[in-house]
């Protein structure tokens, strides 16, 4: 296991590289770019790799902004980038394709095919989620081909998991600091956790409680004071990266502007009526277990000759084989929000459309999932319209029904609107506000959703 430190300034830079970092993570901010080339310098000398973090989501017009901080961290000397963003990613690629790229916390994975799609991808290294832990977390890390980045986990959690993992050559443990700009906070939680890692040590809950500004400083301070623990070593040579041109996403063929159709989601079995049937929305999406659970009730939505059904796949490992007995019911299509499950999925020869699991807010993801086979992608509703209005061109979009739809709805392709634990009243509400968003006549579906949910009480 090695240590990866959030840092903010050279102070804690400092501090993390003296007490034992392998690794140091320092934002990259339009106001560090003089600072950013004497950390990196700094941190070479002494063996400890420097990544640059631009973990976020970024809208288009913000693309440009991010690709220049990007080369600048290149030209500092980085060691390699954190990225929380596909499309970002995709963009790096194009001008920088050498320099080394750990997917963010944004790009979390929770999954063995987690790590092995992100690897294929060309990534390094990936955030694993936070939900993770135990013996899955521990057959994740040792069957990844990419370092492991374990960020954000509770005392309670580091206490069972960092024992198991010191031995992992993959493992990369991000303890929480809090306040990553003071730099005696910085070197007694690097201390701390480098001299576990270092000596297998069982550490304690009650002791990473206190680490954090609660234990006197004193010590800490005089020791940073002293002098360097960790003299600058023969000089190593500032990294050289490649260079490259970004060009813009190509568009697809031009569609003439129409108002977008109606998908429907489905998670409660009970309501997977005759009712429904004839109701026959364009897309029905039902989660593949309720599917395996009950192939014949789907198989009458298939025979009405309008519903094309998608399975719904949850996040983390999935045995893909028992998705064969999809394909007797003519489902073909799946709804992904993992990106470990794209290859196995391409695989096993469906088709795929994104949920929103997988994070779309720019055009440079759209085009990325397009060449990985994607049919649609799900987009954030908060997403503002006039970029959905542009985003549109590069792969049909989907968002779930909100009260300002109406602002953005030429540029969407499918409205989702979903059916769980809802009354009556509420479903009723939400489909005659969607009804005259489209505007559609009412009447005659609004009849039939009504009788679909008299009929599924």
């Amino acid at each position: 296991m090695r240590l990866m430190v959030r840092a903010e300034n050279i102070q804690t830079v400092s501090a993390a590289v003296q007490r034992g970092a392998d690794f140091v993570a320092v934002p990259m901010l339009p106001t560090r770019s003089r600072i950013l080339a004497e950390e990196t310098e700094y941190a070479r000398a002494r063996g400890v790799k420097l990544f640059t973090e631009l973990d976020g989501a970024i809208a288009d017009n913000h693309l440009t902004d991010v690709l220049k901080l990007a080369a600048v961290s290149a030209r500092c000397g980085a060691d390699g980038l954190i990225l929380g963003d596909l499309g970002v990613y995709s963009a790096v690629r194009k001008i920088l394709p050498d320099i080394p790229v750990i997917a963010g916390s944004r790009l979390t994975v929770s999954s063995c095919g987690g790590t092995q799609a992100l690897a294929e991808l060309g990534f390094c290294g990936a955030f694993i989620s936070s939900g993770i832990g135990g013996y899955e977390l521990e057959r994740i890390v040792n069957n990844s081909p990419i370092d492991v980045i374990i960020a954000d986990k509770p005392e309670a959690a580091l206490v069972k998991i960092l024992p198991a993992l010191y031995d992992s050559g993959r493992a990369v443990l991000l303890p929480r600091v809090e306040n990553t700009g003071q730099e005696e906070n910085t070197a007694l939680v690097t201390e701390y956790f480098s001299v576990a890692i270092r000596e297998r040590r069982n550490i304690r809950a009650s002791e990473i409680k206190n680490l954090n500004g609660k234990l006197p400083l004193t010590a800490i301070r005089a020791a940073l004071l002293s002098g360097e623990i960790r003299p600058a070593e023969e000089h190593s040579p500032k990294p050289r990266y490649r260079g490259g041109e970004f060009l813009p996403p190509s568009v697809k063929p031009e569609e003439p502007k129409r108002r977008p159709q109606i998908s429907v989601s489905v998670t409660n079995p009970e309501l997977l009526t005759h009712a429904l049937i004839k109701l026959a929305p364009l897309i029905l999406y039902i989660p593949v277990d309720v599917i395996l659970a009950d192939p014949q009730k789907i198989a009458a939505f298939a025979q009405n000759g309008k519903t094309r059904i998608c399975a719904a796949i949850p996040a983390g490992e999935y045995d893909f084989t028992a998705l064969e007995q999809l394909k007797p019911l003519d489902i073909y299509t799946l709804l992904i929000s993992d990106a470990g499950h794209i290859a196995p999925a391409l695989k096993a020869g469906f088709k795929l459309r994104a949920d929103f699991g997988i994070e779309v807010r720019n055009s440079q993801t759209l085009q990325l999932l397009r060449e990985l086979g994607f049919e649609s992608a799900c987009i954030s509703e908060d997403t503002p319209h006039h970029e959905i209005a542009e985003m549109f061109k590069y792969l049909p979009i989907e968002v779930r029904y909100h009260d300002d739809i109406r602002k953005s709805r030429y540029g969407i392709t499918w409205l989702r609107t979903s059916f769980d634990k809802e009354t009556e009243r509420e479903c009723t509400g939400r489909l005659k506000r969607i009804l005259t968003v489209l505007g559609l006549s009412s009447r005659p579906l609004l009849r039939a959703v009504w009788n679909f949910l008299l009929k599924s009480e």
